[in-house]
Formats: structure tokens, sequence, C-alpha cells
């Protein structure tokens, strides 16, 4: 059997995974409306209704302020060089890689007292989140634009902004129109934001459907909102052109020295001003978790292992360890999916769509729905496995399976096809010649993807607030507890939980 035969039949097993833990779920949840009155009754629920309006209106204000302060650090990043062009870009684009409930909390940090949570916080938190969304997909075609259109278009008395509108925007139209649909997306699709920010008054759909399934036991009506988003987002995510916010390496600019601007000196002060403001949260957050209002303690950070943290359900040590545990156990599973996936995908002439639209389906469908979805479909012989420690590191694979993927195969596809035929006219086998290059090449790849995923698994929050229970809390599980309780020690404890998992998802990606 040659190595493609033999990649085919190892494909079952990464497409069964995906058929029994993403697919079934979400097509059981789909399916677990009671009746059509039920439906009907919530489809015409004011109640319904109003947490979708909130959604969608909250997601459009965040897309643009998003875009409002992105846009121009954008253009100030793709159009100049200088000397720490590449420390601007990577902490403009850093936020994105940290768990969303990681960025709450940084936002939180910033206003003290009894005014941390609303609207206002939850849009900062959206836009410092999604910042790198428009400066990866955005600035990497905006580096591309030949230096000379523009410069031609000067030299013919174009002022700037006209430069700009008849020149640069037409040839980014694309680019912005897939980031403006995925940054909507996203907020849409907020749930740890939200939940730590938004307080009783503010719940978008996926906030809903938790408080609808867990504290009120009212399936029904998470099942219709899920529906709902499942819709709504999939038809989003079809104007998004495939575009992925990947973390990693980004395009070197192809734009003239800053030092030959004349105003060189504001443009970068506007990069570092900028710079400052996103990483202003960050700081804040280590501040407090020291206290604030001017005094210092450590009485947050010696909560989290004196076990005083019990008498509010946490248990920060254990958290720690499960998220590790779990984290290497989903980069255990996903890693040799992806790379089946990747291999067979890029040899496929026939069900390539097929395969890309089951693998990329997790994208579209968010941790919530997910975990929603696993509890009400593993909780009856002979697939009772809604309290199985094993669900939630599976459930992390397949949430970080489309990423992975995505990474992998990049680096086959940059594979000369020559080096294959050359190798089986040396004699090699399909298994040696398959090893030989296909993964050595990749291995900068691989590690970017077993990287990504343990830093998925690590922050991921929606599946799990579903599936763990009090011996398997995660750490955005217990930083989301922590917050949400009033006390100075532990709201101390929750930001020194977060700069934990700053610490944990910097060590997972640092090499990605």
């Amino acid at each position: 059997m040659g190595r493609v035969g033999l990649m085919t039949m190892l494909l079952l097993v990464p497409v069964g995974v995906l058929m029994v833990f993403y697919l079934l779920p979400t097509l059981n949840m789909i399916t677990s409306v009671t009746s059509f009155d039920s439906l009907r009754e919530h489809l015409t629920s004011t109640a319904t209704w109003d947490v979708l309006w909130f959604t969608t209106w909250q997601a459009i204000l965040s897309t643009i302020l998003t875009f409002a302060v992105a846009l121009p650090v954008t253009w100030a990043l793709s159009i100049f060089r200088f000397r720490w062009h590449s420390v601007a870009q990577a902490i403009m684009v850093a936020p994105f890689v940290l768990p969303s409930v990681v960025v709450a909390a940084a936002v939180r940090s910033v206003v003290p007292g009894d005014d941390d949570t609303g609207l206002l916080p939850i849009l900062v938190a959206h836009c410092i989140f999604n910042v790198a969304v428009v400066v990866r997909i955005v600035g990497s075609r905006w580096n591309l634009i030949p230096r000379d259109m523009t410069l031609a278009a000067t030299s013919l008395g174009s002022s700037p902004l006209r430069t700009f509108t008849s020149v640069t925007a037409p040839l980014l139209r694309r680019p912005i129109a897939a980031a403006c649909a995925l940054v909507f997306a996203f907020t849409f699709m907020s749930y740890g934001v939200v939940a730590v920010l938004g307080g009783p008054a503010f719940r978008t759909v996926e906030v809903e459907i938790f408080t609808q399934a867990v504290t009120f036991g009212d399936l029904d009506e998470a099942v219709v909102l899920s529906v709902l988003q499942i819709v709504l987002v999939g038809i989003l995510f079809t104007f998004t052109g495939g575009e992925s916010p990947v973390a990693g390496p980004s395009t070197i600019s192809n734009g003239s020295p800053l030092t030959l601007h004349p105003r060189r000196r504001s443009i970068s002060m506007f990069v570092l001003v900028s710079c400052v403001a996103m990483c202003a949260p960050f700081f804040t957050l280590v501040r407090r978790s020291f206290g604030g209002d001017g005094a210092f303690t450590i009485g947050g950070w010696r909560a989290l292992w004196n076990g005083s943290l019990a008498t509010v359900g946490v248990n920060v040590p254990r958290a720690l360890l499960n998220s590790v545990i779990f984290a290497t156990l989903c980069v255990a599973i996903c890693l040799p999916c992806a790379v089946v996936i990747a291999t067979v995908r890029d040899r496929m002439v026939r069900g390539a769509r097929l395969l890309d639209l089951l693998t990329a389906g997790p994208v579209i469908t968010s941790g919530v729905i997910l975990g929603f979805g696993a509890i009400i479909t593993f909780d009856e012989s002979p697939i009772n496995w809604r309290a199985s420690t094993w669900l939630i590191p599976v459930m992390h694979a397949v949430i970080a399976l489309p990423l992975a993927i995505r990474i992998i195969s990049h680096a086959l596809q940059a594979i000369p096809q020559g080096q294959r035929d050359a190798a089986a006219i040396l004699g090699a086998s399909p298994f040696v010649s398959w090893w030989t290059i296909d993964i050595g090449a990749s291995r900068r790849a691989l590690r970017a993807s077993a990287g990504v995923s343990a830093a998925l698994s690590i922050g991921e929050f929606g599946a799990t607030s579903f599936l763990s229970r009090q011996d398997t809390q995660t750490l955005p599980v217990a930083l989301a507890q922590l917050l949400g309780r009033p006390g100075d020690i532990v709201q101390q404890a929750g930001f020194a939980v977060s700069l934990i998992m700053v610490v944990f998802v910097a060590a997972a990606v640092s090499r990605a």
C-alpha cells in the first residue's frame, strides 16, 4: 500500500473524531427542539430578539471601533520601516493569541471600583482583541501594494487623501471586507469577554445560551439561540474569503524608511502611543494583582496556594494542573489528526471540498455551542460521556484542529514536488519519502501547530464552561469565577490567575 493509500486509511481516524465530537453534537442540538410550538414560542419571544439585537449592535459598534483604531496603525506598520517595526507589530498581534478572559480581565483592571462592567469595557476589550485581525489581513495586502503606484499619483498632484481613495482603497477592498466580516463574527460570538465584563445587564447570544441551559435548564431556548447563531455566523463567514489571522511571522514591509518621511516624528510618536495604549491594560493587570490604590500586598497571590479560595469554589493549583494536562492531551490528539488531514488534502483530487467543509466547521461553531451540544448528546447510554474528564481535551482538540491543519497545509504546499519525485527515483519507500521530506520540511510548522493548539486549549472557555466540574476546573473557568465574586483578595487572585495564563500562553506560542 502506497503512502497516499495508507494516509487515506488513516484519514478515517480524524474524520471519525470530527463526525462524533463535532458533527453529531451539532446536528443533534439543531434537531433537539421538542416541538414546532416550542420553536415558534421562542422565536416570537421578545427576550430572544432582545438578546439577538444587543449581540448584533454591540458587534457593529465593536467592529467600527476596531477599524477606527486598527486602520491608522496598519497604515503606519505597512507603509514604513523602522528599527522597532517587528516589536510594534508583535504588540499589536499579541492580544489575539491570549485567552479572551485574560483580555477581559486586563480591561477590567484598568477600571477600578464598581464601574468595571458594562458596554464600554466590552467594546474596549473587543477592540484590543481584534486589532490583530485588521493588522494581519489588511496589513499583509497593504505591504504588497507597489510604492510606484502611490508615488506616481503623488507626483501627478494627487493629495494624500485622493491617493488613498483612488489608488490604495480599491486594492484593499477585499481584505478590508474579509477583516470586517471576521471581526464582526468574532464579536458576535463573544462569550469570555461578555461573561467577565457584561454583568447581569448585558448578555450576548452565547452568554444567554449558557444561562438558559445551565442556570435555568431551559434547553429549548438555548437550542433556538444556538441555531440562530449557527445560521447567522455561517452566512457571515461566507464573506471572509478564507482569510484567517494566524499568529506567526509577519510579512516584511516593502515601504520606505521612516527616516525619509517629513513627519517621521509624528508617525513614530503615533505608533509608540498606540503600543503603550495596547499594553496599558496588561501593565495595570500586574499592578491590580498586587493590590490597588497605592497599596501593595501579595494577599491575592498567597490566596492562590493556601486553599483560602475554596470558600468560593476555586482550587487554583488543581485548575493549573488540569489546564496543563488538558493542553498536553489536546496536542497529542490534534497534531496527528492535523498531519494526516493536511497530508491527504495536499494529494486529494476528489472530495477535497467536502473535507474542507468538515474541517472548517469548528471555526464557525463557537465553543459554547460545541459544549452545549456535547452535554445534550453524550448524556445517554451507550455514549454517556457527559461527566468524562477525557471529553474536555477531545473537544479542545476539535476546536484547535482547523487552525493546526491550516498551518501544516501551508508548509506542505511549499514543498516542491520534484523533491518527492527524486526520492522515489532513488528508491526511497513512500513512508521514508514522506517522513524525510514532508515531515522534515514541516518541523517548524509542526511546532507552531503544537504551540497554537496548546494555547487554544489553555484559554478555551466556552465548551469547558459546560463540561467542567469541580474537580476538572481549568484556569479560564477559575478566572471567571474569581472575577465574578466580590472582595479585594478574591479580585486580586483573579488578576493573578490572568497573569499565570499569560505566562503559559506565551510559553506555548513562543516557538509558533
